[in-house]
């Protein structure tokens, strides 16, 4: 449980660092309404003239809810532990809705590598917790986009491994930005 939480929040930072190479404003946290019980979405990236509009220092201020700003949410990401219900990733579908955001990303925490391991692993083991479809990371992967597709709603959403959000970061930085 402490491993998955530990990978989770290093997801969001490198999400977060992804998004400001990109010129975006990140923000990891925020809450979905100015409420104290509101959900918080993992990752937003905002226009980048948030910075000119809400300074503070030098910074961009933290925003207390999606909705305050007057600038728009342009991807909003929601880093996803467990894959073994589908109303865990439609609890994702949901936070990202409501934030208003061009583009969706549910992010798996996991690499493709580390995925086919553990269901290797526990392929003797009919009860493994993570995971509902699987003979490869591939076919979850498959299977998740398959069932965003038939969405006819937006904000768009996809759903990346966290290999591909590391190999983005890489190239980000390969190339100077």
């Amino acid at each position: 449980m402490e491993e998955d939480k530990k990978r989770h929040d290093e997801v969001k930072e490198t999400i977060m660092k992804l998004g400001e190479k990109l010129g975006y404003v990140a923000f990891t946290e925020v809450k979905l309404l100015n409420d104290t019980y509101s959900p918080l979405v993992d990752v937003v990236w905002f226009n980048p003239i948030y910075k000119k509009l809400y300074n503070e220092g030098g910074q961009a201020k933290k925003p207390n809810n999606v909705q305050e700003p007057l600038c728009p949410v342009e991807v909003a990401f929601e880093v996803e532990n467990s894959f073994a219900q589908w109303g865990n990733i439609q609890s994702c579908i949901k936070r990202i809705e409501a934030t208003g955001a061009n583009l969706g990303v549910i992010v798996i925490p996991w690499s493709k590598e580390e995925r086919n391991e553990e269901i290797r692993e526990n392929s003797q083991n009919t009860s493994s917790t993570r995971g509902i479809w699987g003979i490869s990371a591939e076919q979850d992967i498959d299977n998740i986009r398959k069932w965003l597709s038939q969405r006819d709603q937006t904000p768009r959403i996809i759903v990346l491994p966290r290999d591909e959000i590391e190999n983005l970061l890489k190239v980000q930085e390969q190339n100077g930005n």
